[in-house]
């Protein structure tokens, strides 16, 4: 998300803009939930690669889904009665969260997407 556009969520965005600054692979695949193994494939390993990485691409794609959820909150009541200090706040953390935490997404779906195969070379006396 660009500052320009992040801007625009203080001065009353819809709350479209904090979901819409997911990558575009995890927008498009952010259903995981139906089965780690349709993204990470086979061996079964994968599965157990992909754990880590998977739990934190749920959680920042649930986090960005709140903050959705909570941006709406904060402009309708600016919209209502006036912006607080303590809902400029929120917005701003909000786009925060958006902007340095999220594109985290990313780094997530590319390493689930890698597999097992470099973990499971090591031997087990290696550990």
């Amino acid at each position: 998300m660009s500052p320009a556009s992040s801007a625009v969520l203080v001065r009353g965005a819809p709350p479209e803009a904090f979901t819409s600054a997911l990558p575009e692979p995890a927008a498009r695949d952010v259903p995981l939930c139906v089965g780690v193994t349709k993204v990470c494939g086979s061996p079964p390993d994968n599965a157990g690669a992909a754990a880590t990485d998977y739990m934190q691409l749920f959680g920042l794609v649930t986090f960005a889904y709140m903050w959705a959820r909570m941006a709406k909150v904060a402009q309708d009541k600016i919209a209502a009665s006036g912006a607080t200090p303590y809902l400029k706040t929120k917005l701003v953390t909000g786009r925060f969260f958006v902007e340095r935490m999220l594109p985290e997404t990313a780094l997530h779906l590319s390493r689930l997407q890698t597999g097992s195969a470099t973990m499971m070379e090591l031997a087990a006396d290696a550990f």
